[in-house]
């Protein structure tokens, strides 16, 4: 399956600065499922930004420029979506689903219940729920402008 890393900043990256694929050992990033990472064309950059808009079931991201987005803070509001996920999700399935099928669906929620993207700041790599968690939580106020720097594309199993 292919996601996105996304390099983001509270400040401008230059594009000397961006992240690139080989500043990535597949080793250390063995718990995201990662065996490997590959530039993405210049020419899908704008693409890919406007689709941060909608790549949470809440936005919080809205396109601000060529390579920035402005930061909303609904990220209670998208925990409380989470959960109440979950619990419908567990709500709905009965042993044998859970034993025989829907498990899968439940570990899938709770291991990555946002997006498969990844996103690096400072030199850190965030999964979604680390990004709402604890990156937007600790780094941004909203309204804030969030800068992009690169794009890479990965491959997870």
């Amino acid at each position: 399956m292919h996601s996105r890393i996304i390099q983001i900043s509270k400040s401008p990256i230059r594009k000397d600065d961006f992240i690139d694929k080989d500043g990535f050992d597949l080793e250390d990033y063995g718990k995201f499922g990662i065996d490997y990472i590959a530039d993405l064309e210049d020419s899908s950059r704008k693409d890919e930004i406007k689709e941060m808009e909608s790549m949470f079931p809440l936005q919080i991201f809205k396109v601000k420029g060529k390579n920035s987005v402005l930061y909303k803070d609904n990220v209670w509001e998208l925990k409380n979506l989470c959960v109440s996920k979950i619990k419908e999700l567990v709500k709905n399935t009965d042993v044998e689903e859970f034993f025989d099928g829907d498990s899968y669906r439940l570990a899938l929620l709770l291991k990555k219940p946002f997006t498969e993207n990844l996103f690096v700041m400072d030199g850190c790599l965030y999964s979604s729920m680390n990004l709402i968690n604890h990156l937007l939580k600790d780094n941004f106020s909203d309204g804030d402008t969030i800068y992009i720097g690169n794009i890479l594309d990965y491959h997870h199993c």
